[in-house]
């Protein structure tokens, strides 16, 4: 399933409505509203994949969503912090499970790790909130 979007003026994207993204037992959920810009590839770069590309969407925008907020999220109802790291980590693993190829996995886990840590620790905060929820199912 896609996320409904609206496409803004700016070229990121807008959920129009509450969008789930499954990965075996863990649950993504991002809230209807939240604004991403995809997989941020440097123009130089755009032969890697399209910043809304299929393979690559869904872990962009959990990705996205854990940058915005810091890695602060609610995991099972209760607060949690996930270091850059992890985020990254998670993005590279969402990419994986959705089929993206092993090649450009890479590509993209070490730009983020590389370009990531300007964003993730000097960007704007969002409440959580507002954001992402987690849910494992044990």
């Amino acid at each position: 399933m896609r996320p409904i979007v609206s496409i803004l003026k700016s070229g990121k994207v807008k959920l129009l409505k509450d969008y789930t993204v499954s990965m075996g037992l863990v649950y993504f959920k991002l809230k209807k509203g939240f604004i991403s810009d995809g997989a941020s590839i440097p123009r130089v770069f755009a032969f890697f994949g399209d910043a809304f590309d299929g393979n690559t969407l869904n872990g962009a925008l959990i990705h996205d969503a854990l940058y915005a907020t810091k890695g602060e999220v609610k995991i099972n109802n209760i607060l949690s912090k996930l270091p850059r790291k992890n985020t990254d980590a998670i993005f590279y693993d969402i990419m994986k499970h959705d089929g993206t190829p092993l090649w450009q996995r890479c590509i993209y886990y070490i730009g983020v790790r590389l370009g990531g840590w300007l964003p993730f620790n000097y960007g704007r905060k969002k409440d959580h909130r507002e954001v992402i929820s987690i849910k494992v199912i044990c």
